[in-house]
């Protein structure tokens, strides 16, 4: 019975172990959408200010900041699939803790019970011993003469 409780515990801990690494990536993949966004909107502005210094001359430097400012927006897209599907992961971790959460309890309620018997029983055998020894025999005996 132990050992059923041991392994339904090992099975639901891998479970939601599993489901909080997702529930903290999901957490960290917000935060990285929003510094990304963040510096989307910075490197816009600089952009921006730039190309109006420069008259609309395209350099090579404008360039480069024209395709890092796209690039960072495109991730900033890609962090919205990117929780999307670690939005799916966590249900299904949902799911599968549903699944080995009733079989912790029902092995931890037959581990106690067996123990609860165990425990009875050498109560039981202790106090038919003392009930049972030949004093106590005697002593009634004597008593009822």
């Amino acid at each position: 019975k132990l050992q059923a409780l041991r392994d339904a515990r090992a099975a639901h801990d891998k479970n939601y172990q599993a489901l909080t690494d997702v529930v903290t990536g999901i957490a960290r993949c917000h935060q990285q959408k929003k510094d990304t966004e963040m510096q989307s909107q910075e490197a816009e502005s600089q952009w921006r200010t730039l190309f109006r210094k420069l008259r609309g001359e395209m350099t090579p430097e404008l360039q480069a900041q024209h395709h890092s400012r796209i690039s960072k927006r495109e991730l900033a897209k890609e962090f919205d699939g990117l929780i999307e599907e670690m939005e799916l992961d966590k249900m299904q971790l949902h799911l599968n803790c549903g699944g080995t959460a009733p079989k912790v309890v029902n092995a931890h309620k037959d581990a106690l019970t067996t123990f609860a018997a165990h425990a009875m029983h050498q109560a039981v055998d202790a106090l038919s011993k003392a009930l049972i020894s030949p004093d106590v025999i005697k002593a009634c005996a004597l008593a009822s003469r």
